[in-house]
């Protein structure tokens, strides 16, 4: 698995545990129907083991257009989670968490069904940003033994970046978009923020940070500095947060912004600065990403 199909598949978990214990919000009615999706709900070949399934999106990911990175998974038959349904509504209700959406069935569209298969989009100005492929196959009793019964369940699924999807869908997964000095969103595999809700942190929030953003030697992996760190979370940093503070003359500007504050980094790469060149934030660098139990 490379570094930014990692920091994506981080951002999946983050945006279910972050949001742990909060009550689920509408999702997002589609703006337009799609047009008609020709691509085959079925691929003729696939990984041979389950566990290559895990982070392939599949027949589904053959479906969304997307301008960066698609995230997504599959799963085999016979199926044997526990979120299967009678009615496919019952599915896309039981396997919600699967493809970071609250309230699934506001969200999608259904397109197209093929044999025992039923595709629902999410299209933003037509183009498909999200797919979901429900499958009406065997999975498992679920009473411990191999025997199987015919359920609806969540085959395939995929989605583009969040910086792709409408507004609402960063906002209910509560990750805060950054952009570059052109006013575009950058994807979240590039850099990311998020505050920690409910029980996870209080008030704490982080933000990561493809490597190659901080620049330097060694920076290969995501990087994350924290706002105002949670006491329970003091050994992860060699630094404490700063308030206010002015940034540093020689601190690199990485040229991105969020909701007017600009974003500089530590020529020692230890402190990202949030702000203003005279009144800054200066969020400590983390030993290790910080997620949720």
């Amino acid at each position: 698995m490379t570094r930014r199909s990692a920091l994506l598949g981080a951002l999946v978990v983050l945006a279910m545990t972050a949001l742990a214990g909060c009550a689920a919000t509408p999702g997002v009615v589609s703006s337009t129907r799609p047009t008609t999706v020709d691509a085959p709900l079925t691929l003729a070949s696939q990984p041979a083991t389950d566990e290559a399934l895990i982070g392939w999106p599949g027949a589904a990911g053959q479906i969304v257009r997307c301008s960066g990175p698609v995230v997504g998974t599959t799963r085999g038959a016979p199926y044997g989670g526990e979120d299967v349904g009678t009615t496919p509504d019952a599915a896309l209700e039981a396997g919600r968490s699967w493809f970071s959406w609250d309230g699934a069935q506001n969200g999608f569209s259904f397109v197209k069904e093929a044999d025992d298969r039923r595709l629902y989009v999410l299209d933003v100005d037509g183009l498909v940003k999200q797919a979901l492929i429900l499958r009406h196959g065997p999975a498992l009793r679920g009473d411990g033994t191999r025997d199987t019964v015919t359920r609806w369940w969540l085959e395939s699924w995929a989605r583009c970046d969040y910086a792709e999807l409408p507004d609402e869908v960063a906002r209910e997964r509560g990750l805060q978009l950054w952009t570059d000095a052109d006013g575009r969103r950058q994807p979240t595999s590039t850099l990311v923020s998020f505050d920690f809700r409910g029980d996870c942190f209080p008030g704490t929030t982080a933000l990561d940070v493809d490597g190659p953003v901080v620049g330097g030697s060694g920076e290969d992996a995501p990087v994350e500095y924290v706002r105002a760190p949670h006491p329970d979370l003091r050994s992860y940093f060699a630094d404490s947060y700063v308030e206010h503070t002015a940034v540093p003359g020689d601190a690199i500007d990485s040229g991105y912004s969020r909701a007017g504050d600009r974003l500089w980094f530590a020529e020692d790469r230890r402190f990202a600065y949030i702000g203003s060149e005279d009144d800054a934030e200066a969020w400590p660098r983390s030993s290790q990403p910080i997620r949720c139990a």
